[in-house]
């Protein structure tokens, strides 16, 4: 892994997929707090978590800024999970999960 700085600099939708993909799959995943509080109130489960890091399917939004970086939304279907990266990009965070709304 190259000593670029995944944390502050803005991934395309394409890297940072790929990236998210390549970590889930490496099982370097960290989830915050504030995820693990929200995982309890909304009762997902953490394969459900890991489910949508993996998937084909998974559609990234651009980055957002955020303290301390920027953040990524990856959606499938049922679950949108918030990610940012460590500052080596060696591991994926997970900072929120929430399921999609549906449309009636």
């Amino acid at each position: 892994m190259s000593t670029k700085d995944y944390k502050y600099k803005k991934l395309s939708k394409e890297e940072a997929r790929k990236l998210v993909r390549k970590l889930a799959g490496s099982g370097l995943v960290l989830i915050s707090n504030h995820a693990q509080q929200r995982l309890i109130e909304r009762r997902v489960i953490l394969n459900d978590v890991l489910n949508v890091l993996l998937s084909e399917s998974m559609t990234v939004s651009d980055g957002e800024p955020a303290i301390g970086g920027y953040t990524y939304r990856c959606s499938t279907k049922k679950f949108t999970v918030v990610v940012s990266f460590t500052v080596r990009g060696d591991g994926v965070i997970v900072i929120t999960v929430f399921k999609a709304e549906r449309k009636a």
